[in-house]
């Protein structure tokens, strides 16, 4: 197989598939991506992502990715009116028993709405020359020759028309409802063993407009349930985001099968019930009349494609048809991006020799890339009582909640437990001896601490950049 690519396909027009396709484009002559939706013009609601509407955040590895793969893509987000954020200073975190501490730090992320970064990067990658963009169309499996992936079989949504697609790879980034694991075994091949973890969680989001100068003191708040304690807070909880435009997220948590209403009363009770009762009359007062949105499709699912004896040469999977994590720690779009990143540079590396075994190189890289977020969510997710396993009840570990009390208080600790969950630092601080022996000696006042309310309105009021982005002194 030559490493001269003539062209490559990408399945799925999501962050995931434009990632790959501007990662793709340098080594290829041609690359398509198909994707099953149509494309609107403008930003908008998409059927294939039914949790659009809910609270995202690009964490800090995914935009130092997407910036690598499109260079200008925060300023130019900034410029649409996105705001730019440190995490460990603007953004409120509650876990557990308390509030991490907030000061400054050398990350940066954004907080734009998933429909408007999806948009941007297809308008990027859509103006790279090589780039091909098919809509309205829908990947059936794979088109194989002598073991190795030769294209795509595909039929036109509207018409139902089959049409095949050739391509020397083929990358599947089309999200948590890829059929992957059934392309392969119709071609014989082996399908990939799949670990869920489910904790049951529920969201429900909605928007509402605040006006200019609005200052809660701080650009989001995540108030997470306290999953200790026998009141509404042990599996309720609430967040807010502040996106471009004067968008406000405003989304209610429930852990354990206490999923949150969609009815707009139930909806500012829940927020009431968990101490959240800021963020209620912020509902109240400033809704735009737009329904709220559901999300109950939140557990942890990991496809170890890392591990097949047998695979189709040329055929790759990353984004959420690998690993899909609970959507509470806002890593998804992160992981897709760093994944085709990680695509870019392992065609890179074969420039000039061959392709041949490039499929298990790329799987076993990005195995051990998205290990610290898997171990991060279900290790956060394994605190919450009725959290299954493949289906089978596990009995609640209360390790992390100590941790997490401890680093409420510590606040060193708390800047490498953001870093973590913003994906520029591994898990392996979290093994520290010193660090267990201290949890260990201060296991039960840790274990019995409760948590203040929200510290809003703790700040100056905000002042605007050049990009009329919202930021604090």
């Amino acid at each position: 197989m030559s490493a001269s690519l003539s062209t490559a396909l990408v399945i799925g027009g999501g962050i995931g598939g434009w990632a790959s396709a501007a990662a793709l484009a340098p080594h290829c002559d041609r690359v398509l991506v198909i994707e099953r939706d149509d494309l609107s013009p403008q930003p908008g609601r998409r059927r294939g992502v039914p949790q659009g509407d809910h609270f995202h955040v690009l964490a800090a590895g995914g935009r130092i990715a997407l910036e690598e793969l499109l260079p200008g893509t925060s300023d130019d987000l900034r410029a649409k009116g996105v705001p730019w954020t440190d995490p460990a200073q603007d953004t409120a975190f509650a876990w557990g028993s308390g509030w991490l501490p907030r000061g400054p730090s050398t990350m940066h992320t954004l907080q734009p709405s998933r429909h408007l970064l999806e948009w941007y990067l297809r308008e990027r990658v859509s103006s790279l020359p090589n780039v091909e963009i098919v809509p309205g169309t829908r990947v059936m499996g794979l088109h194989l020759q002598r073991g190795r992936v030769a294209g795509v079989d595909a039929v036109v949504e509207n018409t139902g028309e089959p049409v095949r697609f050739a391509a020397g790879l083929v990358v599947d980034s089309s999200g948590r409802a890829s059929q992957s694991p059934s392309w392969l075994t119709r071609a014989r091949f082996d399908a990939p063993g799949e670990t869920v973890v489910d904790a049951h969680w529920g969201f429900a989001s909605t928007h509402v407009t605040v006006p200019d100068g609005w200052d809660p003191g701080c650009l989001a708040m995540v108030m997470a349930p306290t999953l200790t304690g026998d009141g509404p807070s042990s599996t309720r909880g609430a967040a807010m985001w502040l996106q471009e435009d004067h968008r406000l997220v405003i989304a209610a948590l429930g852990a354990g099968r206490d999923h949150p209403p969609r009815d707009p009363d139930g909806f500012a009770g829940f927020l009431h019930s968990c101490g959240a009762g800021e963020m209620a009359h912020l509902y109240r007062r400033f809704t735009r009349g737009e329904p709220i949105a559901t999300w109950r499709n939140a557990a942890s699912r990991r496809r170890d494609f890392a591990s097949l004896e047998r695979r189709p040469e040329g055929f790759v999977v990353l984004g959420d048809a690998v690993m899909a994590v609970n959507p509470l720690y806002g890593q998804g779009m992160a992981t897709a991006a760093m994944g085709a990143r990680l695509l870019g540079e392992t065609l890179a590396e074969r420039a000039g020799t061959h392709l041949l075994g490039l499929a298990a190189d790329f799987q076993q890289r990005l195995n051990q890339l998205l290990l610290p977020a898997w171990q991060f969510a279900t290790s956060s997710d394994f605190g919450v009582p009725g959290v299954e396993i493949d289906g089978r009840p596990q009995a609640p570990s209360v390790w992390a909640g100590r941790t997490l009390a401890l680093a409420a208080e510590d606040p060193a600790l708390s800047l490498k437990l953001i870093e973590t969950l913003h994906l520029v630092r591994g898990m392996d601080w979290l093994n520290d001896d010193r660090l267990r022996t201290r949890v260990v000696a201060d296991w039960e006042r840790l274990g019995s601490l409760s948590r203040p309310g929200p510290p809003l309105h703790s700040r100056p009021p905000a002042t605007r950049d050049s990009h009329q982005n919202v930021v604090f002194p």
